[in-house]
């Protein structure tokens, strides 16, 4: 079960693993991800709090509504997806609106708890994507939110060990 503040959530969708069962991994300090040539998430993992926390150079640091204080993030993947630009309008600018293929399978990386993991996944069709190590078991994902990252397929993450 889930808490919420609307009540509790009977469900999960992925299974979660204990933080200290999560090893193996390459160390990472910081993780940032371009999105756009104006959007580019910068994560640091924080040792003390067990996740990353989420900044922009722009905007600074994202904030909890709720506690006041970081975002913790306790699992990043950064999913390369084709991504298609839309005949829609999606603002007052004109601005068309971006349409991510989750379609059939592809890479992906995991950040957690201080680590990264290469990660393949498939989109079943129905529910979540899963998301699997190279060996073929399920990604060692944290109790805790996890925060996925569509990005365009030619973009990489730059990562500090």
């Amino acid at each position: 079960l889930t808490s919420h503040p609307l009540g509790t959530v009977p469900y999960q969708l992925w299974l979660r693993t204990p933080l200290a069962q999560i090893t193996g991994g390459t160390p990472v300090k910081t993780v940032v991800v371009p999105i756009s040539s104006f959007e580019s998430p910068h994560y640091a993992w924080n040792p003390t709090l067990q996740a990353f926390t989420r900044s922009e150079s722009s905007t600074g640091p994202f904030i909890n509504a709720n506690s006041g204080g970081p975002l913790l993030v306790n699992d990043l993947i950064v999913m390369p997806v084709p991504i298609g630009v839309t005949p829609n309008i999606e603002d007052v600018n004109g601005n068309h609106g971006l349409d991510q293929h989750l379609v059939g399978s592809g890479l992906a990386t995991l950040f957690v708890n201080g680590q990264s993991f290469p990660l393949e996944w498939t989109q079943p069709a129905l529910g979540p994507p899963v998301f699997y190590l190279a060996s073929g078991a399920l990604a060692p994902l944290a109790p805790g939110l996890i925060w996925i990252s569509l990005v365009h397929l030619t973009t990489k993450p730059v990562i500090t060990p």
